[in-house]
């Protein structure tokens, strides 16, 4: 739902559900004539839900920006002998503020993370439920030098409650060489927070996977560096547009 209030203030609502009851293995078990040698199934029912919710307010020399959204996950897991069940609750909230000049843009802004994971024990396994808490401010610079030559600086301090605080510098640069070929270069830090749900957790249906543990897990972080080269046309009298992209990157991460 979209709402234009005014010249100044819009408001966006959104609202995502996707409800699945998934079933395999034996066809005989699946069909209800399982045996001793027809047995095997595997049984997935998930429910998510999630809301996105955003709000811009125009001001004299900027504008206010306002962000959330929640994610409610239900994930249950029936295979012989095994059950996984499970909820996740997550949130995100934004509130930023922009001040765009003839050719500078500032936008500075504090965010909000929370995830929670909540697993009912069916089976003698550790329980795997945790809550992760992540509080960040942010600053971003848009530099028009020339016509040419843009160049983007960001910084984000965000504070890990269960890690600690982490320092995310990064930057871009772009250099229009033409009006059709463009490159642009760029680096910066990141990090990831430890989690059970993973690819390889997926595959194994979370079968011995030990709880998220401060001893044991600490944050994932990385640094990067990304160079590409652009190139776009139009062909056919402006009936076609063809583009090329040509991407180089290296990332390091420590405490996978």
């Amino acid at each position: 739902l979209f709402f234009y209030f005014n010249d100044k203030m819009d408001l966006m609502i959104g609202l995502n559900g996707s409800f699945e009851n998934r079933m395999g293995g034996s066809i005989k078990y699946i069909e209800g004539h399982g045996d001793s040698l027809n047995s095997y199934f595997e049984d997935n029912q998930t429910q998510r839900i999630s809301s996105q919710l955003e709000f811009k307010y125009k001001l004299n020399d900027g504008l206010l920006d306002v962000k959330n959204s929640f994610s409610y996950f239900n994930r249950t897991i029936n295979m012989p002998n095994y059950i996984f069940d499970g909820t996740q609750n997550s949130t995100f909230t934004e509130i930023n503020y922009s001040i765009k000049r003839k050719n500078l843009e500032w936008i500075t802004g504090f965010n909000l993370f929370t995830d929670q994971f909540k697993e009912i024990q069916l089976t003698p396994v550790p329980l795997r439920s945790y809550t992760q808490n992540t509080i960040g401010a942010l600053v971003q610079n848009t530099w028009d030098v020339t016509k040419r030559l843009i160049i983007e600086t960001g910084l984000r301090e965000a504070l890990v409650v269960a890690s600690g605080p982490v320092f995310l510098p990064r930057i871009s640069i772009l250099y229009k060489w033409t009006d059709n070929f463009s490159s642009r270069a760029g680096g910066g830090l990141g990090y990831k927070t430890p989690t059970i749900f993973t690819e390889e957790s997926e595959r194994i249906q979370y079968k011995g996977v030990l709880p998220i543990s401060p001893e044991n897990n600490k944050l994932e972080k990385s640094y990067g560096l990304n160079w590409d080269f652009n190139y776009k046309t139009i062909l056919a009298e402006g009936k076609i547009t063809c583009s090329i992209n040509q991407l180089f990157f290296y990332t390091r991460l420590n405490n996978p």
